[in-house]
């Protein structure tokens, strides 16, 4: 278990920290819209907006579900090894009695 646990780790954090650096990629793009609502109203530079924030966006979504899918296949495998010890466990446990 500890080294399944060591290996979802070792992938789990470098997907965390670029998630961080997404998010703040994310505010960074919308600070700077609501910050110049009017000049981008005044050059007609609404759509160009649009797909800054929408490539953002899709970088961030692309790795949070990584990040789900990982855990998502974690959840299923920690659970098989915790009921497979207890299982070994019961086993070795009734022959030894």
């Amino acid at each position: 278990m500890a080294l399944f646990i060591g290996l979802v780790m070792s992938r789990a954090i470098p997907l965390f920290r670029a998630m961080q650096v997404k998010l703040d990629r994310i505010n960074q793009v919308m600070r700077e819209t609501l910050a110049g609502v009017r000049v981008i109203r005044a050059f007609v530079r609404t759509r160009h907006e649009e797909e800054r924030f929408e490539v953002s966006n899709r970088d961030l979504f692309d790795t949070a579900i990584r990040v789900n899918r990982l855990f998502a296949f974690t959840i299923p495998v920690m659970t098989a090894i915790l009921n497979l010890s207890t299982v070994a466990v019961m086993w070795f446990g009734a022959v030894r009695v």
